[in-house]
């Protein structure tokens, strides 16, 4: 077929009247939560679909519904929380997010991370390129421990682990190149890390060594993108 199966024409020369160009009105008494007002397709697979709750997903791949990388917009993945998101499901891969700016400012109002969050500034000249305006810089509450514990999102966290030492399990250095936890010991015992992936303050190798014996000792650890890297830590 070489004509589009619908090609639509209209005309609106009325100021004083609000058109709809297309239009569809369900009745929705019993549906699945995954039915959809639109599903635009090639070959039988979907490129690009609204759902019935007004979440809107472009498809980078789609086998089927537990199998695909997308794009979402939506109320849906999060209630009452309006989600701009890649996601990926079965054999899908989960891929990167870019917000962009064609070359004016990019700017950001009332604004929380919790992910992994790179902030590329291109090869262009940066100078004032990245500002934050706010009444403060939050990075979270300090988190308590008091048993072997594993770094999951938290980047202030106290060891106070009574009678033996603290066991932590660090996350993958090589998934968050250039962050930074901070650990502070409530307790007169060491906590070490499940692996050798601690450097020293002084370089070398690395080692399970995190955060020394004492009340009030700290220490903070950067990823350099293989291992944890302490770059300050209290005598």
């Amino acid at each position: 077929m070489t004509v589009p199966l619908y090609n639509l024409t209209d005309t609106w020369n009325n100021g004083g009247t609000a058109f709809t160009a297309i239009k569809m009105n369900v009745t929705d008494t019993a549906s699945a939560v995954a039915s959809l007002l639109m599903d635009l397709q090639i070959g039988g697979l979907s490129k690009f679909t609204m759902g019935k709750g007004g979440d809107f997903c472009a498809y980078n791949t789609f086998t089927d519904a537990s199998n695909y990388e997308r794009g979402v917009f939506d109320w849906t993945t999060t209630s009452n929380t309006l989600t701009i998101a890649a996601q990926a499901a079965g054999s899908g891969t989960q891929r990167d997010l870019m917000l962009k700016a064609g070359g004016g400012n990019f700017t950001v109002s009332n604004f929380t991370a919790v992910c992994n969050l790179n902030l590329d500034m291109g090869t262009n000249n940066i100078t004032n390129a990245l500002k934050i305006t706010a009444s403060y810089l939050t990075r979270g509450a300090p988190v308590t421990k008091t048993a072997d514990f594993s770094v999951v999102n938290e980047s202030y966290l106290i060891n106070n682990k009574t009678g033996s030492t603290c066991t932590v399990t660090m996350p993958s250095a090589a998934s968050y190149t250039g962050r930074e936890i901070y650990f502070l010991n409530y307790q007169a015992q060491t906590a070490v890390s499940n692996a050798s992936n601690i450097v020293p303050l002084a370089g070398g190798a690395a080692t399970t060594a995190l955060l020394a014996s004492g009340a009030g000792k700290w220490t903070k650890v950067v990823s350099d993108g293989t291992n944890w890297v302490i770059t300050q830590q209290s005598a």
